[in-house]
C-alpha cells in the first residue's frame, strides 16, 4: 500500500519535488481503485446484487427518485460520495459502473438504464410515466 503523505495544501509530498513528473502515489491509488471497482462489481454480480453507484459532486435533486425507480427493477442505486472524494474514488466508481452497466444492459437490453434515469426524472417532475420499465426495453 502506498503511504498517502500530503503537505498542508493537500498535495502528495512526492509530487512537490517536480510538477512535471506524475505523482506515483496518485497513479498507484487510482489504478488500484480502478481494479478494485471492477473486481467488486464482478463479485456483486456473482452474488446476485445489481447496483449502480452515483458519481462525485453535489447530489442530484433526483437521487431519491433514482433509488426508488431502480429499486422497483431490483437494482440498488447508491448515491455518490459528495464533493469530498479521495483520488481513487472516482476511478473506483467508474470501473464499478462499467462492469455493472454492461451486465445489466446485457440482461435487460440496451438503453435500459437510461430509460430508468428518464423515468426517475419524469417522476421527480410529477409527470405520469409507465412504471413497467422492464417491459419497455427488449433484451438483445
Amino acid at each position: 500500500m502506498v503511504n498517502d503523505i500530503r503537505s498542508t495544501d493537500g498535495h502528495h509530498a512526492a509530487c512537490l519535488l517536480s510538477p512535471r513528473i506524475p505523482c506515483l502515489a496518485t497513479v498507484t491509488i487510482i489504478s488500484g481503485a480502478y481494479t478494485s471497482g471492477r473486481s467488486d462489481a464482478r463479485d456483486s454480480r456473482q452474488n446476485g446484487v445489481l447496483r449502480i453507484r452515483g458519481g462525485a459532486g453535489m447530489p442530484s435533486v433526483n437521487e431519491r427518485y433514482y433509488e426508488e425507480v431502480f429499486a422497483e427493477e431490483g437494482i440498488e442505486y447508491v448515491s455518490g460520495p459528495g464533493c469530498m472524494v479521495d483520488p481513487g474514488s472516482e476511478d473506483y466508481t467508474r470501473a464499478y459502473n462499467e462492469v455493472m452497466e454492461a451486465a445489466i444492459e446485457r440482461d435487460r437490453g440496451a438503453g435500459f438504464l437510461e430509460h430508468l434515469f428518464e423515468i426517475a426524472v419524469r417522476r421527480s417532475r410529477g409527470e405520469f410515466e409507465d412504471t413497467t420499465a422492464s417491459t419497455t426495453a427488449e433484451p438483445e
